[in-house]
């Protein structure tokens, strides 16, 4: 264990360094504290769906099943592979309700294009970690007797 960790470490390491160098060459040190910023908010919106799935998989079985379908079709819907340029105003402006492409669109931005985002998609994106964690904060009040209850083996479902 010890050693992937290690191995891990390393590659991430050359890793870091690679990219400071390509950075250093393309002009895209300006640009690297909007990275860093945009990496932290994905990171706390990433530990806010992570917490509300594994709160669902407890409880619902399926949710496992039903989330590879869903982030399948999450990772179509993102504008990974294509642009949104293609697509009217009205459906570009729409592609904005997905948290992904508002990620994916804001690193385009600083990595190609080379512009620091507009104060509007750096508001959706606290917005989108906000709204994951708020979740997160409303639900895991409740939760913790009835997962410990679950855990324990003292849960017993409701009839009606």
């Amino acid at each position: 264990m010890i050693q992937w960790i290690g191995a891990i470490c390393v590659v991430g390491a050359c890793g870091a360094c690679g990219f400071s160098m390509a950075a250093s060459y393309t002009g895209l040190q300006r640009n690297l504290r909007s990275i860093s910023l945009v990496i932290a908010l994905l990171v706390l919106f990433n530990i806010g769906v992570g917490m509300v799935l594994s709160a669902l998989f407890v409880f619902f079985r399926d949710v496992q099943y039903l989330w590879t379908i869903f982030t399948q079709l999450l990772m179509y819907m993102s504008a990974i592979f294509y642009t949104v340029d293609i697509y009217s105003p009205l459906m570009q402006k729409l592609f904005y309700l997905n948290p992904v492409y508002t990620f994916i669109s804001y690193f385009r931005k600083i990595v190609i294009y080379g512009t620091i985002p507009t104060p509007w998609h750096h508001g959706l994106m606290l917005l989108y970690v906000v709204l994951a964690l708020g979740v997160v904060a409303v639900h895991f009040r409740q939760l913790p007797g009835v997962l410990a209850a679950i855990v324990g083996g003292g849960f017993r479902p409701r009839a009606f």
